[in-house]
């Protein structure tokens, strides 16, 4: 003889509960048959990851906490990036020092030199040992940024050779393609500020160069006509949309940091700013 299995309000109260309640129903008012009983630790269980999924998020917005728009697992952090700033090493933007960016996990500390940067991790060994807290050494890098320019026509010189060894015998449609993939991303093109017209026009030959010797066409063709007509971007166009790109960023960012520097004279009267608005305003 089967029994059909009927909801007991345990099993009405789970159901029905607030995802903001925290508590469960603690009796079941009457037995149930077999397949009740070969039903019930399915729906216990289904009812229980629900209810503790809840308690747990619950539990982990009560350690996140909102700094700047960086976010960060425990509170207290706030307190070592005062003591990093309070040590005055880092870049000075009117009345504030930034050496630290913090999102989550990540910590990046910004010195300019090696001593500096030694005395910033003396100030986080300090923090940490005091708040039992462990950085993971085996992640940790160290990047120096040098102040010699990149030689961007040789590094676009091997992309464009590597395309026409590789890739001669494809479609028209799959070399224009290959050419917006591999030479539309010039690194960081949107913050040359410093350079000289000579060498911009040996980078822009080069560019087009790598379009005609691309789609066998003649040096002596016209570079303009062979971009428009295989619906392709010249070089000006790629920088004038990257910089327009990052200027839109940068005007309608609310970070803290962001805002300094957008606030600053650097920033308003600077040579990167002179070249945005050559570039976007002709």
């Amino acid at each position: 003889m089967s029994t059909s299995f009927v909801p007991s309000p345990f099993w009405r109260g789970v159901c029905s509960m607030n995802p903001g309640s925290h508590t469960l129903p603690l009796q079941v008012d009457h037995a149930v048959g077999e397949e009740g009983i070969a039903s019930m630790p399915i729906a216990i269980a289904t009812a229980l990851s629900k209810v503790l999924k809840k308690v747990a998020l619950h539990r982990l917005e009560a350690y996140l906490y909102t700094l700047d728009n960086q976010f960060c697992y425990k509170k207290g952090l706030g307190t070592e990036i005062a003591n990093l700033r309070d040590t005055g090493i880092g870049y000075h933007i009117h009345d504030g020092c930034i050496n630290s960016l913090s999102y989550a996990d990540v910590m990046v500390l910004l010195a300019p030199t090696a001593d500096a940067l030694q005395d910033l991790i003396n100030v986080c060994q300090v923090y940490a040992a005091k708040h039992d807290i462990v950085y993971n050494t085996t992640k940790t890098e160290c990047m120096v940024v040098s102040p010699a320019r990149a030689q961007q026509t040789t590094k676009l010189l091997v992309v464009g050779n590597t395309l026409q060894r590789k890739f001669s015998y494809c479609s028209r449609e799959v070399k224009m393609e290959l050419f917006r993939s591999h030479c539309y991303s010039i690194f960081c093109n949107s913050l040359w500020s410093r350079y000289k017209v000579a060498t911009m026009n040996r980078l822009k030959v080069c560019h087009n160069d790598i379009l005609k010797r691309l789609l066998e066409l003649p040096r002596w063709c016209s570079s303009s006509l062979a971009f428009t007509r295989n619906g392709v971007n010249n070089l000006d166009v790629i920088r004038r949309h990257s910089v327009f790109s990052l200027r839109s960023r940068v005007e309608l960012s609310t970070n803290s940091i962001i805002t300094s520097v957008r606030q600053s004279s650097t920033y308003v009267c600077g040579p990167i700013q002179q070249r945005w608005l050559g570039l976007l305003f002709v």
